[in-house]
């Protein structure tokens, strides 16, 4: 019966030993999530800033609309879907060009 007794207490305190340590490793982690600052898109570009790049029209098929915009990696991406037109268009935000077009075209089954 002491032996039973010793090792529910001995397993008592590998619990709680465990705890602690699962307790100290998320402290750890969330010290170095919050620690990191978040990218930003001023900071993607490798070429400086050289002013306003004035207005931009994009061409759009007829039907279609703006599902979609996003900034990634320093670009701006487009979704535009209507009237069979689906596509994807980048564009980079510091000349207003355009930098491709992707078409979403659908297979047969």
């Amino acid at each position: 019966m002491r032996a039973l007794k010793a090792l529910v207490i001995f397993m008592g305190v590998l619990i709680i030993l465990g705890l602690v340590v699962l307790g100290y490793g998320l402290y750890i982690k969330a010290k170095k999530v919050t620690s990191e600052a978040p990218p930003t898109l001023a900071a993607a570009p490798d070429r400086p800033v050289t002013g306003e790049f004035g207005d931009v029209q994009l061409k759009m098929p007829p039907g279609a609309t703006v599902e979609q915009m996003e900034a990634v990696a320093g670009r701006l991406v487009v979704r535009l879907a209507g009237n069979g037109s689906d596509r994807i268009i980048i564009i980079d935000p510091l000349t207003g060009r355009v930098t491709g077009t992707i078409a979403l075209v659908p297979t047969a089954p």
